[in-house]
Formats: structure tokens, C-alpha cells, sequence
């Protein structure tokens, strides 16, 4: 019997707010938007973390297969930040890595889209890229 293989290149991100509303109102955004193949969002409940006051959030679990594709996610969710009329803010986590997005201090979708890609690439070491 083979031993099933593992992928390694497959990535995640969560995103999370307090308002169940706007957690809402960004999978409906995320389920029209027209990504590449391989990106998947899936509703799920975030645990606070042990710094965090309070109960869980809600979020969603986006995967993707492969890196690049955590460009178009965080276009995706750089433009629907920037299209709320109310103010939103959301968690954007990539295991210990997280950030948050605040529409009242950031409004532009493309800054939004780069904090995130900032705030959560991997380190060159991690790319397996010479430094």
C-alpha cells in the first residue's frame, strides 16, 4: 500500500470579525468574485487567541493551492473593505501571523490588498529563496 502524499505548497488564511454581518456580507462577496481555480471558502469560527478578550468570532477559511493565489484573495478582500459604507474592521490570520484591516484608517482596496500580502508573506527563508 502507498503512502498518500501530502501536499505542501497548499495555503490558508482566515478572516474574522465580531460582526457576524459583515463575516456575512464578505462570503457572499467572496462567492461571486471569479478567482482562479483552487481557491476554496469555507465558514468557520475563530478561537480567541490568549491575548484576545472575549468569545469566538466568526470567519471564513480560504484556501488556496498554491502562494500566488494569496494575491487574489487579498484583492478580493481589499475590495470589498474598500466598498463598505459602514465601518469594518476584520482579522486576517495566516497561523501566527496576523493583521488587522480598520476601514476607517484604510479605505483603498490596493493598500488593503498589500497590507495583507506584507503582513502575511512568508519570509524569504520560508519561500525558499536565496536572501
Amino acid at each position: 500500500m502507498q503512502r498518500p502524499e501530502y501536499r505542501t505548497d497548499v495555503g490558508y488564511i482566515t478572516v474574522s470579525s465580531d460582526d457576524h454581518g459583515a463575516v456575512l456580507a464578505l462570503q457572499d462577496w467572496l462567492r461571486r468574485e471569479q478567482f482562479p481555480p483552487g481557491i476554496v471558502v469555507h465558514p468557520c469560527s475563530e478561537e480567541p487567541g490568549p491575548d484576545d478578550m472575549g468569545a469566538w468570532s466568526d470567519g471564513l477559511k480560504i484556501v488556496f493551492e498554491n502562494p500566488g493565489l494569496l494575491t487574489a484573495v487579498a484583492t478580493a478582500v481589499g475590495a470589498w473593505v474598500g466598498s463598505r459604507a459602514r465601518v469594518t474592521r476584520v482579522k486576517v490570520r495566516d497561523g501566527d501571523r496576523e493583521i488587522e484591516i480598520d476601514s476607517r484608517r484604510i479605505k483603498d482596496p490596493e493598500q488593503v490588498a498589500r497590507r495583507i500580502q506584507e503582513g502575511l508573506a512568508p519570509p524569504a527563508r520560508d519561500r525558499n529563496e536565496d536572501i
